[in-house]
């Protein structure tokens, strides 16, 4: 293999078709096989194309660029190398960015070995023993013919598996990318940053009324928010989850402008996303799980009552003073006599004394008292673009919904408390 590409152009493409390589859900507990795992595969042809590849289980990547002057590449020889991505990103992007880097592979004359540690399974040290088979020497000139040189040596391209985005499944949608951006960070604060059962970390994609949303919850909260399409719902039966960090992996590495197809293998259990000279898969959430997501039609068909209307700022405001003596409980007062939300916070086992705060409302329909986890809440304002919300509960008393008045399209849902620090002031 020998090429000459342009510094800026293949910083680019190693950036996004290694990510699979670098990213921390893509470790195993394997040294060997991890070693594979942190490499990308970078191949060119003559008068063909140029591509770099990563994979991990959960997550894989292909970018793939026509090898022509256009993009800054020339071919003088076809082939492919395995090579460590983190280091060789490091030392391109040492480089200046009009650079023009010279890349020559050259075979070993014998393979190098390299054996797995001596505390394995016997019947698993042959499976897993490596071999670099050539060296890639790696040369920098800018135009004051400056440069550098450097040197690395490359796994056999064999240990790598066969990336095939041959049978995606499903399509359901096109979305922008910073649309798609948008919109998982709205919901993703009320998904758990981990789960060690992979099912709260998930975002569920669901469809009703002919439109898609996002749902994320920790058992305690949950929201959902209305996705912007560039193309109807297909196969709006099928509801889908995806990692929230896998999601941001995918975003971070997409052009903003792009728009990408999204495709879903029920089967494989892999999530597909489709853009120009970029494909990427990722693991969905088990199946079996799907049920276990609060369901958007359901929230939707609960029937709530308004209780009131007040101004987000001062309700953010207030919601972070009661945190402070109780970030998990606080009691929600709303009192059509003075026309306010009145909001209590006692603290376990009295380490704090009682606080007290006064929201005017700008209307009150009914005058209602619950109990509710403000803390929680908070971050759900911040992501409402109203500067009015509206409190609304449902009739059997268990569910209370925060919405926008000038954001349709994203509400908040949280379980009403019964704790017995505030048994008192329920019943008053």
């Amino acid at each position: 293999m020998q090429l000459t590409i342009k510094q800026s152009r293949l910083l680019e493409m190693l950036q996004k078709g290694g990510i699979a390589s670098l990213i921390d859900e893509g470790k195993v507990e394997n040294d060997n096989l991890d070693l594979i795992i942190s490499c990308s595969k970078i191949s060119v042809e003559i008068d063909g194309n140029m591509t770099v590849e990563s994979t991990c289980p959960l997550f894989a990547v292909k970018v793939e660029l026509e090898a022509t002057a256009k993009n800054d590449i020339a071919v003088k020889e076809s082939g492919s190398v395995l090579v460590p991505t983190k280091e060789i990103i490091q030392w391109v992007k040492a480089q200046g960015s009009e650079a023009m880097v010279t890349m020559t592979f050259k075979a070993f004359d014998r393979p190098k070995y390299i054996d797995p540690s001596e505390d394995l399974d016997p019947q698993t040290k042959g499976k897993l023993t490596l071999k670099h088979s050539g060296s890639l020497k790696m040369l920098a000139k800018d135009s004051a013919k400056s440069g550098a040189k450097w040197t690395l040596d490359s796994l056999d391209v064999s240990h790598f598996p066969t990336l095939s985005f041959d049978h995606l499944g499903n399509k359901h949608f096109d979305i922008r990318v910073d649309n798609l951006e948008r919109i998982v960070k709205r919901a993703r604060f009320a998904a758990m940053d981990y789960d060690s059962k992979h099912i709260l970390d998930n975002l569920s994609i669901q469809t009703w009324e002919d439109d898609l949303y996002i749902v994320a919850t920790d058992t305690k909260r949950c929201c959902a928010a209305k996705m912007e399409l560039l193309s109807d719902v297909q196969n709006s039966e099928e509801s889908m989850l995806a990692p929230h960090k896998l999601l941001n992996e995918v975003i971070k590495v997409s052009p903003k402008k792009n728009t990408v197809s999204i495709y879903y293998n029920k089967d494989k259990g892999r999530i597909y996303f489709l853009q120009p000279e970029m494909t990427i898969s990722i693991a969905s959430g088990e199946d079996k799980f799907v049920n276990a997501f609060p369901k958007i039609s359901a929230l939707t068909a609960t029937q709530y009552n308004l209780v009131a209307e007040v101004s987000k700022e001062a309700l953010a405001k207030s919601v972070m003073t009661v945190a402070m003596v109780d970030k998990d409980c606080s009691l929600f007062w709303f009192k059509e006599d003075v026309g306010a939300l009145i909001m209590k916070a006692i603290s376990k086992e009295g380490k704090y004394r009682p606080t007290v705060t006064k929201v005017d409302a700008l209307s009150i329909s009914q005058e209602a008292k619950f109990v509710l986890d403000g803390g929680r809440m908070s971050p759900a304002l911040k992501m409402m673009v109203s500067e009015s919300v509206k409190i609304w509960r449902s009739s059997d008393g268990k569910l209370v919904k925060v919405t926008g008045e000038d954001d349709p399209g994203f509400s908040y849902f949280c379980v009403s408390i019964r704790n017995k620090r505030y048994m008192q002031e329920l019943s008053d």
